[in-house]
Protein backbone atom coordinates (compact mmCIF):
# COMPACT_ATOMS: atom_id res chain seq x y z
CA UNK A 1 0.00 0.00 0.00
CA UNK A 2 1.19 3.36 -0.84
CA UNK A 3 0.88 6.30 1.01
CA UNK A 4 0.68 9.71 -0.23
CA UNK A 5 2.19 12.52 2.62
CA UNK A 6 -0.16 15.41 2.71
CA UNK A 7 2.05 18.59 2.31
CA UNK A 8 1.69 21.59 5.04
CA UNK A 9 0.54 24.79 3.62
CA UNK A 10 3.11 27.30 3.13
CA UNK A 11 2.73 30.87 4.48
CA UNK A 12 0.78 32.91 3.25
CA UNK A 13 -1.40 30.46 1.71
CA UNK A 14 0.84 30.14 -1.09
CA UNK A 15 -0.15 27.01 -3.45
CA UNK A 16 2.45 24.04 -3.06
CA UNK A 17 5.36 23.79 -6.26
CA UNK A 18 8.74 24.92 -7.51
CA UNK A 19 6.83 27.05 -9.51
CA UNK A 20 4.83 29.04 -7.30
CA UNK A 21 8.13 30.61 -5.88
CA UNK A 22 8.03 33.48 -8.14
CA UNK A 23 4.41 34.37 -7.46
CA UNK A 24 2.97 37.24 -6.65
CA UNK A 25 -0.13 37.90 -3.92
CA UNK A 26 -2.65 40.18 -5.55
CA UNK A 27 -5.65 41.58 -3.88
CA UNK A 28 -8.34 42.29 -7.35
CA UNK A 29 -11.65 43.24 -6.90
CA UNK A 30 -12.87 40.91 -9.89
CA UNK A 31 -10.61 37.68 -9.73
CA UNK A 32 -10.99 35.44 -13.12
CA UNK A 33 -14.66 33.66 -13.03
CA UNK A 34 -12.85 30.26 -12.70
CA UNK A 35 -11.84 31.09 -9.12
CA UNK A 36 -15.30 32.40 -8.28
CA UNK A 37 -15.60 35.88 -9.95
CA UNK A 38 -15.27 38.13 -6.58
CA UNK A 39 -13.01 40.14 -4.48
CA UNK A 40 -10.23 37.51 -3.52
CA UNK A 41 -6.80 37.80 -2.73
CA UNK A 42 -5.42 35.55 -5.29
CA UNK A 43 -1.77 33.91 -6.47
CA UNK A 44 -0.23 34.98 -10.04
CA UNK A 45 2.49 34.18 -12.04
CA UNK A 46 2.21 36.48 -15.08
CA UNK A 47 4.43 35.60 -17.70
CA UNK A 48 4.56 36.34 -21.76
CA UNK A 49 1.56 34.40 -23.22
CA UNK A 50 -0.36 32.62 -19.85
CA UNK A 51 -0.74 33.70 -16.52
CA UNK A 52 -1.22 31.19 -13.41
CA UNK A 53 -3.84 32.00 -11.27
CA UNK A 54 -4.26 30.57 -7.65
CA UNK A 55 -6.51 31.00 -4.63
CA UNK A 56 -5.05 31.00 -1.28
CA UNK A 57 -4.22 27.78 -0.01
CA UNK A 58 -5.28 27.10 3.73
CA UNK A 59 -5.39 23.85 4.37
CA UNK A 60 -3.41 20.41 4.16
CA UNK A 61 -5.57 18.64 1.93
CA UNK A 62 -5.54 21.64 -0.63
CA UNK A 63 -8.96 23.40 -1.15
CA UNK A 64 -7.52 26.08 -3.28
CA UNK A 65 -8.43 26.18 -7.05
CA UNK A 66 -6.13 26.76 -9.75
CA UNK A 67 -6.78 28.58 -13.40
CA UNK A 68 -4.50 29.64 -16.54
CA UNK A 69 -5.45 32.89 -18.22
CA UNK A 70 -4.46 33.92 -21.66
CA UNK A 71 -2.01 37.02 -21.03
CA UNK A 72 -4.81 38.84 -23.93
CA UNK A 73 -7.55 37.61 -21.10
CA UNK A 74 -5.21 38.56 -18.10
CA UNK A 75 -5.27 42.29 -19.76
CA UNK A 76 -8.45 42.42 -20.08
CA UNK A 77 -9.36 41.34 -17.09
CA UNK A 78 -7.38 43.83 -15.29
CA UNK A 79 -8.05 46.89 -17.35
CA UNK A 80 -12.02 46.24 -16.80
CA UNK A 81 -14.00 45.81 -14.30
CA UNK A 82 -13.23 48.06 -11.73
CA UNK A 83 -9.26 46.34 -11.19
CA UNK A 84 -7.13 49.01 -11.70
CA UNK A 85 -6.00 49.43 -8.31
CA UNK A 86 -5.18 45.95 -8.00
CA UNK A 87 -2.55 45.96 -4.60
CA UNK A 88 0.17 43.69 -4.21
CA UNK A 89 0.32 42.15 -1.08
CA UNK A 90 3.20 39.75 -1.30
Amino acid sequence: MIKHKIKKPRKDGRPIGKKWDRAKLLLMRYCPEALGGDHRAIWAIVGHKWVYCSTKQLCKSGGNSKATLSRQAWDKLVSSKGNRDIEILA
